[in-house]
């Protein structure tokens, strides 16, 4: 009977050990191309939250001051972390995308991560080409990982033409054979420690399978 009792303690203790292991290792994961970005801008906006909301509830001239100092003092913190952070990435980040842009309007060239905003924005860029004059073009893109998976299941990004201006577009610019980029923005937060590839979608796609 002891025997027995040995062994599941023994299981017991071996079945912890794997799952604190794997909290840790979805915890500390790092995109292989944005490094701990992701992370450090998750940890921020938690550490951030609070603090607003604080300032937004106190009647007190005083409390609001020394909550204004603290945000200062952790956006100082964080603007330390990110910079050191930046530092590291070579941008544009070339990341693998799948799907060929099935449409009658553009040929896509390339699909690459620009940059990140101070604000923690990444800037999703796609040169393409023009087929045909006087054309709208958007396009639409999902993070997800080696499977396809999507990291954010609710979300695509959308990517749409320099012409683009608050829900309307200039289209007389767009000429065949001209070449051009569409750009799209996605906030950097936890979801991206997962994310390996881009998969993308002419505006046609997206409509028809959603």
């Amino acid at each position: 009977m002891k025997s027995y009792k040995g062994y599941i303690l023994i299981l017991g203790v071996l079945l912890t050990i794997l799952f604190l292991s794997q909290c840790t290792e979805k915890k500390t994961k790092r995109n292989p191309y944005l490094g701990k970005m992701p992370q450090l801008f998750t940890e921020y906006r938690k550490a951030k939250a609070p603090l607003i909301q604080k300032i937004k509830t106190t009647n007190q001239f005083g409390k609001e001051l020394e909550l204004k100092e603290e945000i200062e003092k952790l956006d100082r913190k964080y603007q330390r972390k990110f910079e050191r952070e930046y530092k590291k990435l070579d941008f544009p980040l070339q990341v693998p995308y799948d799907g060929q842009l099935e449409t009658q309007n553009l040929t896509l060239q390339n699909i690459y991560i620009k940059d990140i905003t101070s604000k923690g924005r990444l800037i999703l860029t796609a040169k393409v080409k023009a087929k045909k004059d006087n054309i709208c073009s958007f396009m639409f893109a999902r993070f997800t990982d080696n499977d396809k998976n999507p990291i954010n299941t609710s979300r695509y990004i959308i990517l749409t033409p320099p012409t683009y201006n608050k829900g309307e577009i200039r289209t007389d610019t767009i000429t065949k054979g001209k070449t051009f980029n569409l750009k799209g923005f996605y906030n950097c937060d936890n979801t991206l420690a997962y994310a390996e590839k881009i998969v993308i979608k002419s505006e046609r796609e997206y409509l028809n399978n959603n």
